[in-house]
């Protein structure tokens, strides 16, 4: 062995001999260690397997995913004509690749089930460069077999990770499907996708979305670039490409010029990486604050060795000796601070795992691994110098003949050494400042989320999208008659105060745009839509709706097109710029996909002026509307709600039978969005998921920074009593109160908290900035959030001087005096 690691192996030995001989000490410091280090790495993992990993996809960073894009910036997605176009005008691309979102009824012994299907372009799986993982992929129809590609998910849900799955046949309402190949579990594009089929096997009834220009909706684009073009080229060869169509189809694309290019990792996880990042310096932060309190703690233990060091200087230790030995101590500490994190690290991944949003990207690829390790020794290798190097400094500064003198009970600490400590104490106050207003703004705007008025009441709201089964009620006329039979039957059904019927019900996702005409020149950037909804009479007083001026639709309005429609206060504001609109006259373009009078007019007066709803919640402004009776335009498929006093636990079976009453083959079950009766309030509630989740998050981290700030301002209190004994015995002979010791311990430990606010608060006005986007209703300067802090560890700092500040009053002066 080398002669560097038998003397290593002694320092060590030493070190661990005396942590055995002061155990609370290293417990303190190893559990702290522990939970900072543990916080990093479980961050870490999540970054690296959301963030930082490559994505399955061969060459991803050649991977786009391409919309069209408005002159004023609008995004819209690509209609199946123009998909074409591109495919045969753009020589950028290597490939170009087409998904359009589909529901598929499966036909299942315990009844039909609805999942969600990607109808996909021959060249889909060879544009992202992934083979199956079980069996194969497809490139065309292939004929008579039909073929499905499955996902991972389905595969373990539908067949139980079963590889016989392969081979086997799935029934559905437009035919079976032959499985061909299971994906492998990290391929998610796009993410919603259950199964993959050819796109020529696009049902009959939706066919027609491959043949109109105008319809943008349920549909991606993905492109490969070719092999030496950059995307600067390629945007500006689409750029091109796309004022030429918007020239040749002025009517659809006059204003749509420039076509937009997202990484596809961009597409895939979408604002998870920007709230990633923000969370890993959240813990930086936190792990920073370990780090502070943990070398607190280690130099206020070498203060009380001054004597020990002295001695072993006395006798022959060079400085380079006592270096080594502060540094194999803090490496003993950090390693067993590295183990308890690896421990730590794994609960806390276990935990994401189970409370993260439903729709978080990319979360099976996260795992405690080698990586993970990896991450844990480097950090342990950062925590050893950083904890390490002022007692060592401290070591090497020694003063010997001071350090021998300072031998009794009563003997004082070093000026320096003392500073030092209070300095760690602010700096530990400084990074828990910064992390509780971050917590402090987060936890603000989300209750200022709560106080922004909706425009509905979702308390006692549930509903259902029913999609009718092929075949049965095709033809406009069938399907009205269909929804008209389920309204009145789930209104029958005991404890049911009121059913509607929706296109696009708030708080799920979707919604279609209509050009609206008045007697105004029309825009010309193309803003002048709105969203589009038919709704029946009983869609006001079941959403909770408010209605502002005129009336609602009517039962008489259901026959009579044309008698009258509803707009909300933000189609006020935009086509009538917030005068009176009731009266106005106002043409409207039917919507409805497959429909034979799709894009046909809608001339009629405005009756009705609806508050305005938050369709995407709190934190997305509302869109103007426009309100039109379902019966004038049969949308393909309907929300079914109810409002209604009974537990959603009880209704639901209720609501169930009323439904399958009236149509025993509508999918009550299954995969697809909104397939079965479900709160209103669980969508809200899914929309401000990742909201919630971080808020939780950044309390947590907060509340760790707090303690572990608390602990450093009670052990340099703790430490400073102990060395300044003699003082306060002192002080205490000359007619002292007990009273005012204690005051005086408290005060310091105050002063430094309050340093160490002001400090952070400093700090804390640049470091906001990067929560502006996640800020709604509070800014990056709100006085509450700074208030909050403050006032926060002015407490904690008096809580964590109470015991020295009792100990500080119990001096006995004689025994002091007597000492020295």
């Amino acid at each position: 062995m080398p002669a560097w690691f038998d003397e290593l192996r002694g320092d060590v030995r030493v070190a661990l001999r005396s942590m055995w001989r002061a155990p609370l000490f290293a417990a303190l410091v190893v559990t702290t260690l522990s939970l900072g280090i543990g916080a990093a790495t479980a961050v870490w993992a999540l970054v690296d397997g959301v963030v930082l990993r490559p994505l399955v996809y061969r060459d991803a960073d050649r991977l786009f995913t391409l919309r069209e894009q408005s002159q004023n910036g609008g995004e819209r997605p690509t209609s199946y004509p123009t998909f074409l176009d591109w495919k045969a005008r753009a020589t950028a691309f290597d490939r170009l690749a087409f998904a359009r979102g589909e529901d598929i009824t499966m036909q299942e012994p315990e009844g039909a089930r609805r999942i969600l299907g990607a109808f996909v372009s021959e060249d889909f799986f060879p544009a992202l460069g992934v083979g199956a993982q079980l069996g194969r992929t497809f490139t065309a129809s292939g004929g008579a077999e039909r073929p499905m590609v499955i996902s991972w998910d389905f595969w373990q849900k539908r067949f139980g990770g079963d590889p016989a799955a392969v081979g086997s046949t799935l029934s559905s309402a437009d035919g079976a499907y032959t499985v061909v190949g299971v994906m492998p579990r990290e391929f998610a594009e796009p993410a919603w996708a259950d199964v993959w089929v050819p796109l020529d096997l696009l049902p009959p009834r939706s066919r027609f979305v491959l043949t109109q220009r105008s319809l943008h909706v349920d549909a991606q684009v993905t492109g490969r670039l070719a092999p030496g073009v950059t995307r600067a080229q390629g945007e500006a060869q689409m750029a091109a490409l796309a004022s030429t169509i918007a020239r040749q189809f002025p009517d659809d694309a006059a204003e749509w010029t420039k076509v937009s290019f997202n990484p596809l990792r961009d597409t895939l996880l979408g604002d998870a990486a920007t709230r990633l990042q923000v969370l890993a310096l959240v813990v930086a932060l936190v792990l920073l604050v370990t780090c502070l309190n943990a070398a607190g703690l280690l130099v206020a233990r070498q203060a009380g060795r001054r004597r020990e060091l002295a001695v072993r200087v006395a006798l022959g230790a060079r400085a380079t000796r006592l270096v080594r030995q502060a540094l194999s101590e803090s490496l003993v500490l950090a390693v067993a601070g590295g183990v308890g994190g690896v421990a730590v690290a794994s609960l806390l991944l276990s935990a994401i795992n189970r409370l993260a949003p439903r729709t978080f990207p990319r979360l099976a690829e996260v795992s405690f691994d080698a990586r993970a390790l990896g991450f844990v020794a480097l950090v342990v290798a950062v925590v050893t110098v950083v904890i390490g190097l002022l007692p060592a400094r401290s070591a090497v500064r020694l003063q010997l003949t001071g350090a021998l003198r300072d031998g009794t009970a009563g003997s004082g600490e070093g000026r320096a050494s003392g500073r030092l400590r209070g300095a760690l104490v602010v700096g530990q106050v400084a990074v828990a400042v910064v992390v509780a207003v971050s917590a402090g703004l987060v936890t603000r705007s989300l209750v200022r989320l709560g106080d922004i008025p909706l425009g509905v009441a979702p308390d006692g709201v549930t509903l259902l999208r029913v999609f009718p089964p092929p075949g049965r009620h095709d033809t406009p006329e069938g399907a009205l008659s269909l929804y008209r039979r389920l309204e009145e039957s789930v209104a029958a059904v005991p404890g049911v105060q009121r059913a509607a019927l929706v296109n696009h019900a708030p708080f799920t996702g979707g919604m279609v745009l209509t050009r609206v005409l008045t007697d105004a020149p029309p825009a010309t950037d193309g803003s002048d839509v709105a969203v589009y909804r038919t709704v029946s009479p009983g869609y006001l007083e079941t959403f909770g709706g408010t209605l502002r001026k005129g009336r609602f639709i009517a039962e008489a309005d259901l026959a009579s097109v044309g008698s009258g429609l509803v707009v909300n206060e933000a189609f006020v504001r935009r086509f009538a710029a917030g005068g009176e609109a009731l009266g106005t006259v106002v043409t409207v373009f039917r919507m409805a996909q497959g429909r034979a009078d799709m894009g046909t007019r809608i001339v009629a007066p405005i009756v009705g002026v609806m508050a305005d709803e938050r369709l995407f919640g709190a934190a997305v402004p509302p869109p103007p509307m426009v309100y039109v009776p379902y019966t004038w335009n049969a949308w393909p498929n309907t929300y079914v709600a109810v409002r209604s006093s009974l537990p959603a636990d009880a209704l639901r079976p209720l609501l169930d039978r009323a439904v399958l009453s009236v149509e025993p083959a509508i999918p009550i079950a299954g995969t697809s969005p909104q397939v079965e009766f479900r709160p209103l309030a669980f969508y809200l509630d899914g929309m401000l998921e990742s909201r919630r989740v971080g808020a939780w998050s950044l309390t947590a981290f907060s509340a760790a920074a707090l303690l572990l700030a608390a602990v450093g301002i009670f052990g340099v209190m703790a430490y400073l009593v102990a060395q300044r004994s003699r003082e306060i015995g002192l002080r205490l002979a000359l007619g002292a109160s007990p009273a005012s010791v204690s005051r005086w311990v408290l005060w310091h430990a105050v002063r430094l908290a309050m340093i160490g606010v002001a400090l952070g608060s400093v700090v804390a006005l640049g470091w906001t900035q990067l929560l502006r986007s996640q800020l709604v209703g509070v800014t990056s300067t709100d006085p509450l959030a700074y208030l909050g802090a403050a006032t926060l560890f002015a407490i904690a700092a008096l809580v964590a001087g109470l015991v020295p500040a009792w100990r500080a009053a119990r001096v006995d002066p004689v025994t002091m005096l007597r000492a020295d």
